[in-house]
C-alpha cells in the first residue's frame, strides 16, 4: 500500500465515522468510542488536507517552471 493511500484510507475512516455518528441508531458506547477517534483523527485528517494541498501547489509552481 502506498503513502497516498494510507493516507487516503484515514480520511475515509474520518469520513465513515462522521457519518455513523448521524445514525439514530448508535449505542451510547459505540457514540463515545466514535467521539474519541474522530477527535483523534480530527487533527491528523487536517494535516493531510495541508499535505495535499502543499503538494498540489508544488506540482503547479514546477509546472510553470
Amino acid at each position: 500500500m502506498s503513502f497516498a493511500e494510507k493516507l487516503a484510507n484515514v480520511v475515509n475512516r474520518h469520513d465513515e465515522i462522521q457519518a455513523l455518528l448521524s445514525s439514530p441508531d448508535v449505542s451510547p458506547d459505540d457514540l463515545v468510542r466514535m467521539n474519541k477517534e474522530i477527535s483523534e483523527l480530527a487533527p491528523v485528517v487536517e494535516a493531510i488536507h495541508n499535505y495535499n494541498r502543499t503538494e498540489n501547489d508544488l506540482i503547479i509552481q514546477i509546472g510553470r517552471a
